[in-house]
């Protein structure tokens, strides 16, 4: 986040991809040691150069968003969000959509879980049981809390009956009710193979009833109750890194 790494690494994207702009060029974790108006002066003249077009945060918390806001409003937050990691929805989805900044989502099947992967939490291999569904204890694991391993796979056993009388998949589902949620612009999801591309186009062509809808936010509510509203996935209490 220092504005001559921020420069620096902007301009080897441009020489590794061959053009002479990115459309969209996003900060990344809000550091706690350079000022973030040093760091967004650097984005913005990024842009006044012509070597972007448009300039977004990742991961970043109301302070933030506002402190940058008052240089120049970016137009993208990137952000985890799925049906088990709902907690932008408390306060940073609903700033963004007032003040009409796209939410890019990442994470939106929570690291193969909404895939339907795994059946209980010793099934979760230690490097995706980092979040704080999982006891703080894993090895991995660095927020030092207790973990929501029984309401994380109790809403899991919903989610899928709820997919069985779909008579869908779990994956197509979940990414499907992401797509459905106010102020999402962009869901980041990757595809090993054609088949779960074409798995991918299904969930946009393929929209949930309002019915399914609420079935899944109920399912899902109580988990939500369990982790707070703390934003960071992985990190817990004060050394939550959103501010």
């Amino acid at each position: 986040m220092r504005p001559d790494q921020i420069q620096t690494e902007c301009e080897a994207s441009l020489k590794r991809l061959q053009t002479d702009y990115l459309d969209l060029y996003q900060t990344h974790w809000t550091s706690r040691d350079v000022p973030l108006a040093d760091s967004w002066g650097a984005m913005l003249r990024l842009q006044e150069q012509g070597k972007v077009r448009h300039i977004g945060v990742c991961n970043m918390g109301l302070e933030d968003l506002q402190a940058v806001s008052d240089l120049q409003k970016p137009v993208t937050n990137q952000l985890p969000f799925n049906l088990m990691w709902r907690m932008i929805e408390a306060e940073i989805l609903p700033h963004c959509i007032q003040q009409d900044i796209g939410v890019l989502v990442y994470t939106p099947l929570m690291h193969g879980i909404l895939a339907d992967k795994y059946q209980s939490a010793a099934d979760v291999p230690d490097g995706r049981a980092r979040s704080r569904h999982f006891n703080g204890e894993r090895p991995m694991a660095r927020h030092g809390e207790p973990g929501a391993e029984v309401e994380t796979f109790a809403a899991l056993d919903a989610i899928r009956d709820i997919c069985v009388g779909l008579n869908r998949e779990m994956a197509d589902v979940a990414l499907a009710w992401i797509m459905q949620q106010a102020g999402i612009v962009s869901v980041i999801t990757g595809a090993s193979n054609a088949d779960q591309l074409r798995k991918n186009v299904n969930a946009v062509e393929s929209p949930l009833s309002d019915d399914v809808l609420q079935k899944l936010d109920a399912a899902t509510t109580k988990l939500k109750t369990v982790l707070g509203s703390n934003p960071d996935m992985w990190d817990g209490g004060e050394n939550s890194r959103y501010r």
